[in-house]
């Protein structure tokens, strides 16, 4: 194996991990919401296209109602199942309202946990092998 190699493997980590940064960027938000987040019951206010999977939802506080737009599950019945005007579990910030999620934020960050796991642990492999390789080419 030579530095081409190398460097279009370290390349495709890179590019993995990037993909990945995209598609979990609420990661941080889901957190927040984890650790400060509270409770209420909201309602569906609206759905997308079956493609998107998007569910509209509205919930109230004791300053306004907000809106905002999330998915299905995580304690919320999947998206086929949900109509408008169904009732749903909201998570927000109290003192930031505008940041919340429909569902538990704890089984979100697990979600994101595990497929973390799932794309470093191959990678990881791969990279210690590809490591052990070179070192004992070198040390031949």
């Amino acid at each position: 194996m030579g530095k081409g190699f190398l460097a279009a493997f370290l390349a495709v980590i890179l590019a993995g991990g990037g993909l990945f940064a995209y598609r979990h960027r609420d990661w941080g938000r889901y957190e927040r919401l984890r650790r400060a987040g509270v409770f209420t019951t909201g309602r569906v206010t609206g759905k997308s296209d079956a493609k998107l999977r998007q569910v509209y939802y509205a919930f109230d506080t004791a300053r306004k109602m907000f809106t905002d737009i999330g998915t299905g599950g995580y304690g919320n019945p999947e998206f086929e199942r949900l109509e408008t005007g169904d009732p749903v579990l909201v998570y927000y910030l109290p003192d930031d309202p505008d940041v919340s999620c429909l569902g538990d934020p704890s089984d979100r960050v697990r979600d994101q946990h595990n497929t973390l796991v799932w794309v470093l642990l191959p990678g990881l492999a791969l990279a210690g092998w590809a490591l052990s390789r070179e070192l004992r080419r070198h040390a031949a």
